[in-house]
């Protein structure tokens, strides 16, 4: 492959790449560059002070997707690419050899000699993602342009002028600004969502169910009964017994035992099933009241699923309800569910005896 602009068109077709990383690619490569020693950095062309002026060929030029033009030292145009031209509605007659603040399009700002002032005056020093609004031919909106700049040198250390790639970013931009504002609503749109479905799924339940939007909405861990369960299928029946000792460590009725008992296998098997193991914890209260916490590591419960869960017999969600949800929420006095796409947090709470249903505390705000 004799050709340097062959050898970029393969890698550009072979690798997937654009734009100025060809240039890169061509450098490492080892291409011949009329025996000057070449090497990249940070994406730029470096020249050591030892050797020839940099000559980078149009080829290397052309197969840029961004604009690029090579300057003298005053800044009239040595060459630019076709990229060039096109963004800039510029002929390459009308670009040769004529001041970069006389060609129109914008260059006249002020920006653009006070970039150039602004790269040292060493070999390849290098001024990177520099940014310069104008507006471009036929567009009377202003462009973000983002601009890298590299001084080239003579071997003696005199400077050679200025290679400069340009790249509209404007675009891109709008575009990252206009998501950041739809996922902002669709966030806003969600929360609102989920605080509307928790209240309905609470007053559906008489306040046995709650929905938390986020961790600090599940209850407070009081004193341990036992050290945290590994929950696989060989350690669920451990896990159960547990429940069911710290139950009786505080008086609960048998009845009450054996449905939060029931309560926490199920809850247990699902995190397994569902999700293949998952942490159980045991925890008791001074004042009679005894909380499951189950944890796994699954990708969460479709909160789109939980009415159906709750209100169809028989119905199995795609996450870690499955199909007793029903018989769960019907065996403990209240359920807290946080579930995310990395996992699901579930807590069973039973107190020693059984609460008054909550429309009563209801009736205890009116005069009656």
């Amino acid at each position: 492959m004799e050709h340097i602009s062959d050898f970029l068109l393969t890698v550009k077709r072979r690798k997937g790449f654009t734009g100025y990383a060809l240039l890169k690619v061509a450098i490492r490569a080892g291409l011949k560059t009329n025996g000057f020693g070449v090497r990249c950095h940070r994406n730029l062309l470096y020249c050591p002070a030892k050797t020839m002026p940099l000559p980078i060929p149009t080829d290397i030029l052309e197969a840029l997707h961004e604009s690029a033009v090579i300057l003298s030292p005053t800044g009239t145009v040595k060459k630019a690419n076709r990229a060039f031209c096109a963004t800039f509605a510029l002929s390459p007659d009308a670009v040769r050899e004529r001041p970069l603040w006389e060609l129109g399009a914008g260059f006249n700002d002020a920006g653009w000699r006070e970039l150039l002032d602004t790269v040292p005056h060493e070999p390849g020093a290098t001024v990177h993602d520099a940014t310069v609004t104008q507006t471009l031919p036929g567009d009377s909106a202003r462009h973000t342009l983002r601009v890298n700049a590299q001084r080239l040198m003579e071997a003696s250390g005199d400077a050679d002028g200025f290679l400069l790639v340009i790249d509209d970013t404007t675009a891109r931009i709008h575009f990252a600004v206009e998501n950041a504002r739809l996922q902002q609503m669709s966030d806003a749109a969600a929360a609102e969502r989920g605080i509307i479905l928790r209240d309905v799924l609470a007053a559906a339940t008489e306040d046995k169910l709650h929905l938390c939007l986020s961790p600090s909405d599940l209850p407070p861990r009081p004193t341990q009964c036992e050290a945290p369960f590994a929950l696989s299928k060989p350690t669920l029946h451990g896990f159960r017994k547990e429940a069911r000792r710290c139950a009786e460590d505080i008086g609960m009725e048998t009845s009450r035992i054996d449905d939060f008992e029931n309560a926490v296998g199920e809850s247990a098997m699902n995190a397994v099933v569902h999700s293949g193991a998952g942490i159980g914890e045991i925890w008791h209260t001074p004042t009679g009241t005894v909380q499951a916490w189950i944890f796994d590591n699954g990708t969460g419960i479709p909160v789109a699923d939980l009415p159906r869960a709750l209100l169809q017999t028989g119905f199995s969600s795609r996450g870690t309800l499955g199909q007793g949800f029903r018989i769960i929420l019907q065996s403990v006095d209240r359920l807290f569910i946080w579930s995310s796409p990395t996992g699901t947090v579930i807590v069973l709470e039973q107190e020693k005896t059984a609460p008054l249903p909550q429309y009563l505390f209801d009736l205890a705000d009116f005069d009656l």
